[in-house]
């Protein structure tokens, strides 16, 4: 009943973001504005929590979404995501050295990125492009377990999550890039916490890598 219950409270934000995934193509194919596109993104992601004295980017997800953008002249465009991310951190156990310990944080947010783009030039191949800016997130879901099961009473996690952002993309085609981004929040996810395993003295924070695509329309 508990991960049923968890679907459930997902389930209408998610909703929400495939309608609005669906409804993406119809906008950009029926727009007059030259300047603007849009399309499709989506990869997989690794992340970690500062502050929980845990390192290293062990906590595999994907993330999904759509996006649209606006160029304001050659090299400068904007661009501005809708996307489902999953966040959060953990401590694989290690029998192999007599660990057993484990502990995994799972955070499912609703990002919305706005990024500035900065298209750089090699031998007239517009081949690499940079990008800056911030990244607002809404938390959708939220478990944490170590290796008793689940891990009840904790302090909440903060709704909303404010983050830097920053990365490269390189350009395959007209419609086709990869690129790599580092999210990093700027506001704790969750204040102090006195357990002994989980001692903070300056509150959690999110730090995730993206491995993703984009297609434009």
């Amino acid at each position: 009943m508990g991960q049923f219950t968890y679907f459930c409270n997902i389930m209408p934000p998610l909703k929400t973001l495939l309608w609005l995934l669906l409804l993406l193509p119809l906008l950009f194919r029926y727009g007059n504005a030259q300047d603007f596109s849009g399309g499709l993104t989506g990869g997989l992601s690794t992340s970690q929590v500062s502050g929980d004295e845990l390192a290293g980017f062990n906590k595999a997800g994907i993330f999904f979404g759509g996006f649209t953008s606006r160029s304001f002249s050659e090299k400068w465009s904007a661009m501005m995501q809708l996307s489902f991310i999953m966040k959060g951190s953990k401590k694989p156990t290690r029998v192999d050295k007599g660990d057993y310990e484990f502990y995994r944080l799972s955070l499912w947010y609703i990002d919305i990125p706005v990024l500035i783009h900065y298209k750089a030039y090699f031998k007239e191949y517009k081949a690499f492009s940079g990008e800056a800016g911030f990244s607002f997130g809404t938390l959708v879901f939220s478990e944490e377990e170590d290796q008793s099961g689940n891990l009840p009473g904790r302090p909440p996690f903060k709704r909303f999550d404010l983050s830097l952002a920053g990365g490269i993309h390189y350009h395959i085609s007209d419609n086709l890039n990869i690129y790599m981004r580092m999210l990093n929040s700027i506001l704790p996810i969750r204040g102090n916490l006195s357990y002994a395993y989980q001692r903070i003295t300056g509150g959690q924070y999110n730090t995730a890598l993206l491995f993703g695509a984009e297609y434009f329309f």
